[in-house]
């Protein structure tokens, strides 16, 4: 018995048998769907005037970054601005503000109690509840 090598894939019916369509045969008969910018809000979603790298967006943590490199504000300060950022615009604008806060409460604890966070607090200068004084 004689095994021949591998054959390549066999292109579909063209002739609109079994329900196959060839190129340019479209079954499509309603309208065009909306654009998937329209999807994500339009101009003003994602990436898009306003987005977060559209025209007039800005980066809040670069600008709290060169505020800190400045000298403009404390490490502290640094770190709590961050925080706010998160609390006012990485939430839905309807959320309600005690859910804000005991998220931002949350984030203050985890900057001192996780390991991670507490490692790039100190690296801009911050002193963690972990950190011991020597005396």
């Amino acid at each position: 018995m004689k095994i021949d090598g591998p054959k390549g894939p066999t292109p579909p019916p063209t002739d609109g048998a079994q329900g196959v369509e060839g190129p340019g045969q479209t079954g499509a008969t309603s309208e065009p769907g909306e654009a998937f910018a329209d999807k994500l809000g339009g101009p003003g979603g994602p990436g898009g005037p306003g987005g977060p790298s559209g025209p007039g967006g800005s980066d809040p943590i670069a600008s709290i970054a060169a505020d800190l490199k400045a000298g403009r504000i404390t490490p502290e300060q640094a770190v709590e601005r961050v925080i706010e950022t998160a609390t006012a615009d990485g939430l839905p604008a309807n959320a309600p503000e005690s859910l804000r806060a005991r998220i931002r409460e949350q984030l203050q604890s985890l900057v001192g109690d996780d390991p991670y966070l507490a490692s790039r607090a100190r690296r801009v200068g911050v002193k963690t509840p972990g950190d011991v004084e020597e005396g």
